[in-house]
């Protein structure tokens, strides 16, 4: 994505024009392999640092009870559950406030050093960011 900027200003008889174009770095690949799984009073999330990505980065998690996965509207502040800061390569996030019976959907966004946030982990083959508390 390309960003402009361009100033003009009048001074009298004389017009100056300033423009400044630049690229935004390469967007950060989501979290890989997020998956769900319940026990009892518990749902334990398990994903990977996104491939090719050096550095800290934070993760952020999401709930919802729903059966569905997540999608960009689900993103807000009332349904992120927690903030994980790491430079290693796959982590572990233990939800407790879950209840018994119910269905919780989970997506896990990651966030660079200078901002740039991942797009939703997308589901993977034989992971589901969905579990039913037991």
């Amino acid at each position: 994505m390309k960003h402009a900027f361009v100033l003009l200003l009048a001074a009298g008889s004389f017009l100056i024009s300033l423009s400044v174009v630049w690229a935004a770095g390469p967007a950060l690949a989501p979290a890989t392999d997020l998956v769900a799984t319940s026990a009892a009073d518990q749902v334990k999330l398990e994903w990977c640092k996104p491939k090719g990505v050096d550095g800290t980065l934070t993760y952020e998690v999401y709930r919802k009870s729903q059966a569905g996965v997540l999608v960009d509207t689900d993103i807000l502040p009332a349904n992120r559950v927690g903030i994980i800061g790491s430079d290693g390569g796959c982590l572990v996030y233990i939800d407790t406030a879950v209840r018994s019976g119910d269905t919780y959907s989970y997506a896990v966004i990651a966030v660079d050093a200078t901002g740039t946030r991942s797009p939703i982990n997308p589901p993977s083959e034989g992971n589901s960011p969905v579990a039913t508390v037991p």
